[in-house]
């Protein structure tokens, strides 16, 4: 199944519209699109849709993780509120990127198997 930006958007993914917040519905289509084709090209071709999804994933919660970290922990607006981020939230967040980065990781070491295991062992001799 060939991945779109629609695979990664909540209900059917993980990426909520919230985690980008600057972005319509549009931009966030158009940044996924571009995780996508740059997790496409760094793989060639190969290591199918699981590892490709979790390169996107790295890249989104990765994005996230560095916008909760460079802006302040709390905001506050005359006649409109406050918002504050508390640490453990930005650390959640730093570990799901870790998490999917390791799996893109591990995709990139072992090969992937795109063929059944053969069903019949041949007897295999060597001499020195």
């Amino acid at each position: 199944m060939a991945l779109t930006p629609d695979s990664f958007l909540s209900p059917a993914g993980l990426v909520e519209r919230i985690f980008f917040p600057s972005d319509n519905p549009s931009q966030l289509r158009v940044r996924l699109q571009g995780y996508i084709d740059a997790g496409g090209t760094v793989l060639g071709g190969s290591g199918g849709d699981v590892a490709l999804s979790d390169y996107v994933y790295w890249r989104v919660f990765d994005a996230v993780h560095t916008r909760l970290a460079v802006r302040p922990a709390k905001v506050s607006k005359t006649a409109e509120g406050s918002t504050e981020y508390l640490l453990r939230q930005i650390d959640s967040i730093a570990a799901k990127a870790a998490e999917y980065l390791e799996k893109w990781q591990a995709a990139l070491v072992v090969p992937v198997v795109t063929s059944a295991p053969p069903t019949q062992t041949l007897p295999v001799s060597f001499s020195v």
